[in-house]
């Protein structure tokens, strides 16, 4: 029903913007998950603007943009709508509505295929989940509110609030229980492992450790239980192409321009220009995913150690003349400057022939 104030007549909405938050009549948040999707829109094409998979701002770089700009735009008001999960739990509400902005800004990011799962590409980029990541900031939520005393005005203000409805048929009885605010207080000491009060705010390392939980819940324990990240058997330290989360995976984008950037990425995750991956996405003109020397698939492993087509392999070795092997190759940050180059000038990767030209021909 219309409300009139002061000779005014305020039409009723299906929603109402509060501090930047987009309430509707239910709390089921679509008009705010809408509101989203709009301000994504141009931030995703500013994103695209400042780089793609073959030019621009740098991998390390345009993290940072996402980061800094997107991130905080997906995440405002999140405090009121975020339902925390749990490592093994599935993702639900706004967050798992969320997600495919993540998975758009990543894609970017990283220069990788749409064809790569989220999974793979929040690694690569070491970002984590959305829910998990609204999580810590949850967290920090509630923290901040104890610390000031703001939440102890709000709690009071709602028991206020309750104590004036109590009289009234039929409400007091959904009053009964605890407040969302004190669902998100007892959440947050569990999450913590403490109380509230005694915590120090640093979010990310149980972000991290839930990100990892939930990796190896994931994943095929039976084929990714040696990939761990740690050295191999030289000595020499490694990033594997399918390993849990680690920052150590930015190490090997520092130095490399975004084309550079890219094609690693693509290597790592499988999703390549080549014809297995072609084949296997149906491809028009490739029946067949085999690589010109023989029944083996194309794939960069092949053609770095046994594709009869590719005899020099001179950037492929270490300082010393050791051939470095394929997990070092796309897992050491020595090795991956070489590995990026020898693959575009296999000629193979059309994607990538005017950066070829642009960053190692013209010099």
């Amino acid at each position: 029903m219309p409300v009139t104030l002061a000779g005014t007549t305020v039409q009723p909405e299906p929603s109402i913007k509060v501090l930047g938050v987009l309430l509707d009549t239910q709390l089921k948040w679509g008009a705010q998950e809408q509101a989203v999707w709009k301000k994504m829109g141009n931030q995703m094409l500013a994103l695209q603007r400042t780089t793609t998979s073959t030019w621009g701002a740098t991998m390390p770089k345009a993290r940072q943009v996402y980061q800094a700009v997107v991130h905080p735009a997906i995440a405002h008001g999140a405090p009121a709508w975020h339902q925390p999960t749990k490592p093994k739990d599935k993702k639900r509400g706004l967050a798992r509505k969320l997600q495919d902005v993540q998975e758009q800004g990543l894609q970017t990011v990283l220069g990788a295929f749409k064809a790569t799962p989220l999974r793979r590409l929040e690694m690569e980029a070491y970002v984590p989940p959305l829910d998990l990541w609204l999580n810590g900031r949850l967290a920090k939520y509630q923290a901040r509110l104890e610390s000031t005393g703001i939440g102890a005005i709000i709690q009071a203000a709602c028991s206020m609030v309750r104590n004036r409805l109590r009289n009234h048929l039929g409400i007091c009885r959904t009053m009964r229980g605890a407040t969302p605010g004190q669902k998100r207080k007892v959440w947050t000491a569990k999450w913590i492992g403490k109380p509230v009060e005694q915590w120090d705010w640093r979010e990310k390392p149980l972000v991290e450790w839930d990100w990892t939980e939930r990796w190896w819940a994931a994943g095929d324990l039976q084929e990714n239980r040696l990939l761990r990240p740690g050295t191999d058997p030289g000595g020499h330290n490694l990033v594997w192409d399918n390993t849990a989360p680690t920052k150590k995976v930015l190490q090997l984008h520092s130095g490399l321009q975004k084309a550079e950037s890219a094609l690693l990425v693509q290597a790592r995750t499988g999703k390549i220009g080549l014809g297995k991956f072609l084949h296997d996405c149906r491809v028009p003109g490739f029946e067949t995913g085999q690589c010109w020397c023989g029944p083996a698939f194309e794939t960069p492993r092949h053609m770095v150690m046994y594709c009869k087509e590719e005899a020099d392999r001179g950037l492929l070795t270490g300082p010393t003349g050791t051939k470095w092997s394929y997990p070092q190759l796309i897992g050491h940050s020595r090795a991956v400057k070489g590995f990026v180059r020898w693959m575009m000038y296999s000629g193979r990767l059309s994607q990538f022939e005017l950066a070829k030209c642009l960053l190692y021909d013209s010099k």
